[in-house]
């Protein structure tokens, strides 16, 4: 059944990520980039900008990270590119580099303006 196959890969994705960010926590580290480089990686504030729009402070996330939910999004979406049709996968494809652009754009402003 192709349906718990790609239950249980989310759910395996979903462990390891929850593993790893136990592991920082426990290690009092915000976030490895930052932590060993010394700048906040692109991605800094998803989670709490996630965290936020859950709490209905929109404000609140679009100060951390603007571009949580469609980072989000793109994950999701490119773990399923290789069952994807290839018009759907072409405009996810799209979707991924624009996202990723965006977000590339925001970090560069972010880390000019520190």
């Amino acid at each position: 059944m192709p349906w718990r196959s790609c239950f249980f890969k989310h759910v395996r994705f979903v462990v390891c990520i929850v593993c790893v960010w136990i592991l920082f926590i426990a290690l009092h580290i915000p976030c490895p980039i930052q932590y060993f480089l010394g700048v906040p990686c692109p991605t800094c504030g998803v989670s709490r900008a996630l965290i936020a729009l859950l709490h209905g402070d929109i404000q609140e996330y679009y100060e951390m990270q603007p571009m949580a939910l469609p980072l989000v999004l793109t994950v999701v979406v490119c773990m399923h590119l290789s069952k994807m049709p290839t018009k759907i996968k072409r405009f996810a494809v799209i979707f991924a580099t624009i996202v990723l652009a965006l977000n590339t754009i925001l970090y560069v402003a972010k880390i000019v303006e520190l």
